[in-house]
C-alpha cells in the first residue's frame, strides 16, 4: 500500500478538513501525520478526525529531526512512535487531566516539574515484563499505566513541552537506558523518573531520591550517555537543586499520593486497597489500610479502615524482582542447565507468594470478614487461621476511625475519615480519588481540620458538603495557607472570617 506523509507543527481546524478530505479521496493509501510533538493538540479536536484504518500518527518527541541526524540512524527513529487516532485521542485526554490539575494550582516551573514528576512515578509502573522487548517505550504507557525507561522519559518530556517547559531528552546505556535534562531556575538538571518510580512501586521509597538532588559524580558512573548526546561530562555540566528549593517545593506540592490497588476475589467481586499508615500500638508494628468495594463501572462502595499486624503488599516488590530475575533467564541464549534449574526454583518461589496472595485476598480479605470487623481493627493471620490480639482492644479505641463516601456532581469521589476529636476540633483525613483504570486508582491524601462533626450531618445535605464546602479549590487554599484548617461547615454556609483561621492555625 502507498504511503503518505504529512508533516505538520500542529493541528488546526483547517489541517482537520484536509485530512478528512484526503481520506475521502484515497480510500486504499496509508495516511501518515508527522508531528514534533502535540503541543496546542486537544483530544477533542482529534475527534473531528475521520477513524480511518489506514491514518497513524508519529509524534516524534525525543526521537526527532536533531536525533535523526546526531546518530545517523534516521531509518531507526523514524520506525518509532506511531499511533491510531484512538490511541492518540486517549493519550491526550489523559494529559489534560494532568494539565488541569496544573491549572488549578498556583506552580512556578519547578513546581509544575515537581508535580508532573511525581504524578507519573505514582501513575505509571515499571514494566518488568518488557525489559527485553521493544513494549512500553512510547506514549502508551500514560494508557497502560506501564513503561520502561524509554517510556517514562518519552512521557515526562511530552508533558513537559506541552507546558512550555524545556527538556532533552537523552539515551544512554549503550541505548538500554533513557532520562530527562531539564533546564529550570538557570540550572541543567537531570532528572532520572523510572528509578524514582521502580523505588516507589517495589522499594516502599514513598519520597522521590533522584529529583535533582544527587551526586553529579554518582549519576555520571550509573548514566553514561550514547556518545551522540548533546551533554557528555555530568560533573562539569550538570547542576543540583538546592536543599532550600527541594524542601519548599516539597512543602507546597505536598508528596501525599497513595496507590488504591485494585483485587478480584474467586467470586468475581471486587475491592480497592491502600497502605495509608504504619501505627505502634504496644511496641507492635500495625498496618493500616483504606478498604472500598469496587464494581462494575468504577462505582466505590463500602469504604472501611481496616488495620492488621499484617503486611499485605510484603510479597509484591520480591514477585516482581522474580519476574525480572526470570526475563533476565529467558534472554540468555543457549542456557545450561544450571540456569534452567534456577529458573525452576524461582517460578516455585513465585508460586508459593502467589499463593499466599490468594489466601489474604480470598479468605483473610473475604466479603464475610470485612463486615464483621469492629474498631477496624481486622486482627492478623498466619495461613488457613485468623489470630486477634486482646491487648489491643482499649489502644485501637483510640484510633478507630468513622468513614464517609461523598460523590461530587462531576463525578469525583472522596472518602472522609475522623480519627481525632479533641479540644473542640475534628481532625480528618480525605482521600480524593482519581484517575481510574482497570487495575488501581490514584488517591490524594490530606489532613484537614474542622470544628464540627461533619460526619454527624444528616446525609441529605450531602450535595451540600461534597459540591459546595468540599470544592476541590477550596480544600487546596486550605491545605496551602492555612494547614488543612477550614472552619465549620453547616448547610447555611457560614463564612469563617480570615482573622479567625489565623487565629485557629496558630493556636
Amino acid at each position: 500500500m502507498e504511503r503518505f506523509k504529512i508533516d505538520l507543527n500542529t493541528i488546526t481546524k483547517n489541517d482537520i478538513l484536509d485530512i478528512n478530505e484526503f481520506i475521502k479521496s484515497h480510500k486504499n493509501m496509508e495516511l501518515v501525520v508527522r508531528l514534533r510533538n502535540t503541543v496546542g493538540i486537544k483530544s477533542n479536536m482529534l475527534l473531528s478526525i475521520t477513524d480511518y484504518p489506514n491514518l497513524s500518527f508519529r509524534v516524534a518527541g525525543g526521537f526527532d529531526d536533531e536525533r535523526e541526524i546526531r546518530t545517523n540512524n534516521k531509518e531507526y527513529y523514524e520506525g518509532k512512535n506511531f499511533y491510531t487516532r484512538n490511541e492518540l485521542i486517549n493519550i491526550i485526554t489523559v494529559f489534560e487531566l494532568i494539565e488541569k490539575e496544573l491549572m488549578d494550582k498556583e506552580l512556578n516551573e519547578l513546581d509544575k516539574v515537581y508535580f508532573i514528576y511525581n504524578k507519573l512515578k505514582k501513575y505509571i509502573k515499571y514494566d518488568v515484563d518488557s525489559l527485553f522487548s521493544n513494549k512500553s517505550n512510547d506514549l502508551k504507557g500514560i494508557i497502560t499505566r506501564k513503561a520502561t525507561s524509554i517510556g517514562f522519559s518519552t512521557i515526562f518530556k511530552e508533558l513537559l513541552d506541552r507546558i512550555g517547559i524545556h527538556s532533552v531528552f537523552v539515551e544512554g546505556n549503550k541505548g538500554r537506558y533513557a532520562w530527562i535534562i531539564v533546564l529550570i531556575n538557570n540550572k541543567v538538571v537531570c532528572l532520572d523518573l523510572t528509578y524514582d518510580s521502580y523505588l516507589y512501586h517495589y522499594g516502599d521509597e514513598a519520597k522521590s531520591s533522584f529529583f535533582g538532588n544527587y551526586n553529579p559524580n554518582i549519576f555520571n558512573k550509573e548514566h553514561i550517555p550514547l556518545k551522540s548526546e548533546v551533554i557528555q561530562d555530568y560533573n562539569k555540566d550538570i547542576s543540583l537543586f538546592d536543599k532550600i528549593e527541594l524542601l519548599n517545593v516539597d512543602k507546597f506540592i505536598k508528596n501525599n499520593k497513595i496507590v488504591a490497588n485494585r483485587f478480584v476475589r474467586n467470586d468475581n467481586t471486587s475491592f480497592l486497597l491502600s497502605g495509608i499508615e504504619i501505627i505502634k500500638v504496644n511496641n507492635t508494628i500495625l498496618y493500616k489500610y483504606l478498604y472500598c468495594d469496587y464494581l462494575t463501572g468504577g462505582r466505590i462502595l463500602n469504604p472501611h479502615i481496616i488495620i492488621s499486624e499484617n503486611n499485605f503488599f510484603k510479597n509484591e516488590k520480591r514477585k516482581n524482582q522474580i519476574s525480572e530475575e526470570i526475563k533476565n533467564i529467558e534472554g540468555i541464549n543457549n542456557p545450561n542447565n544450571s540456569f534452567k534449574q534456577n529458573e525452576s526454583n524461582l517460578k516455585n518461589e513465585y508460586n508459593i507468594l502467589k499463593r499466599e496472595d490468594d489466601y489474604i485476598i480470598n479468605d483473610f480479605l473475604s466479603s464475610k470478614h470485612i463486615e464483621s470487623i469492629k474498631n477496624s481493627y481486622i486482627g492478623s493471620f498466619s495461613f488457613n487461621r485468623y489470630e486477634f490480639n486482646n491487648n489491643f482492644n482499649s489502644a485501637l479505641e483510640n484510633i478507630n476511625s468513622d468513614v464517609r463516601k461523598y460523590r461530587r456532581d462531576d463525578g469525583s469521589i472522596f472518602i472522609l475519615e475522623k480519627y481525632l476529636n479533641k479540644n473542640n476540633s475534628f481532625y480528618y483525613h480525605l482521600y480524593e480519588f482519581e484517575q481510574n483504570n482497570n487495575e488501581s486508582l490514584l488517591i490524594e491524601s490530606n489532613s484537614i481540620i474542622l470544628d464540627n462533626d461533619i460526619l454527624s450531618i444528616n446525609q441529605k445535605y450531602d450535595k451540600y458538603v461534597s459540591n459546595v464546602f468540599f470544592l476541590k479549590k477550596r480544600i487546596f487554599k486550605a491545605i496551602r495557607e492555612y494547614d488543612g484548617y477550614m472552619g465549620f461547615c453547616n448547610v447555611e454556609d457560614r463564612i469563617i472570617k480570615k482573622e479567625v483561621i489565623n487565629n485557629r492555625v496558630e493556636e
